[in-house]
């Protein structure tokens, strides 16, 4: 449609430029603000992984000196069950950081304790099938060489169940 009083078309003109204008002032703003925003997010991971760098090395330190003293003391009984205990610890937190990624979206763990050599959850599973479950205890245990110990399923409603678990390292 053509419009004849050119006085209209020169501020549909200049309201268009102003738009445009706008549009792309606020995208390089958008732009600039996430690529600070990104940058911040990767100097605090940064930050977080010699945070833990420098702990690792502190305690492998704290473990050398308790090795050492228990050496000077010519306790060689406690030197292995100070290791030994390490090592535990070490797949306990393996085991840890797994779980998560093993557990069903649909499952949740409300408990989990290590106790000398058995680990024990207790959680809620929101199915009526307890197949995810099966499928995490078998993850779980193919994962991390565990044996399961004890398993009990209750069905508290109709597509939530409750979960207790035992393995033994």
């Amino acid at each position: 449609m053509l419009n004849l009083l050119p006085w209209r078309q020169e501020q549909i003109r200049k309201i268009k430029r102003d738009f445009l204008l706008l549009l792309g002032l606020m995208t390089l703003l958008i732009t600039v603000s996430s690529f600070a925003i990104r940058k911040e997010v990767l100097h605090q991971n940064l930050k977080i992984l010699l945070q833990e760098k420098i702990l690792a090395q502190e305690i492998n330190k704290e473990c050398v000196k308790k090795i050492e003293l228990l050496k000077k003391n010519n306790s060689e009984q406690k030197v292995s069950g100070f290791l030994s205990e390490m090592q535990r610890q070490r797949k306990y937190l393996n085991i840890l950081e797994s779980v998560p990624n093993l557990l069903p979206p649909n499952g949740y763990l409300n408990f989990m304790a290590l106790a000398k050599d058995e680990l024990k959850m207790e959680g809620v599973l929101l199915s009526a099938s307890d197949i995810p479950l099966k499928q995490f205890v078998s993850k779980l245990t193919k994962l991390h060489r565990l044996k399961l110990r004890e398993q009990k399923i209750q069905l508290e409603q109709l597509s939530e169940q409750k979960f207790q678990l035992s393995f033994t390292l």
